[in-house]
C-alpha cells in the first residue's frame, strides 16, 4: 500500500500508467508518468525512474524530438543499474527513433 510505504507510489504511477495507455487514455497516462517520475525522484528510485523515462519515450512518436531524450535517459538508467535486458529493449527503442 502506497500509504504504508509511499516510495511504492511510484511503482503504482508507473503501471497505472501503463494500464490508462492500454485504455485509450493517452493524455492521462503521460501526466501519471510525470507524476511517477516525480516520485521516483523524490525517493531516489533508480529502477523506476529509468522505467518511467522508458515508457514516456517508447510511447512517443519516432519523429518527436522529446523520445530521443526520453529513451537515452532510460538507458543510462538501466546500464548503471545493470539491468541488461531493459537496456538492450531502451536501445532498440532508439534505433528505431
Amino acid at each position: 500500500n502506497a500509504r504504508v510505504n509511499p516510495p511504492a507510489r511510484a511503482r503504482g504511477l508507473l503501471w497505472h500508467g501503463c494500464a490508462l495507455w492500454l485504455e485509450g487514455k493517452q493524455r492521462r497516462a503521460h501526466a501519471t508518468w510525470v507524476r511517477c517520475l516525480s516520485e521516483a525522484e523524490r525517493f531516489g528510485l533508480p529502477y523506476e525512474a529509468a522505467r518511467v523515462q522508458y515508457e514516456i519515450g517508447y510511447r512517443l512518436r519516432a519523429g518527436d524530438p522529446s523520445r530521443r531524450p526520453h529513451l537515452l535517459k532510460a538507458q543510462e538508467g538501466f546500464t548503471l543499474l545493470k539491468a541488461e535486458a531493459d537496456a538492450r529493449r531502451a536501445t532498440a527503442a532508439l534505433e528505431i527513433s
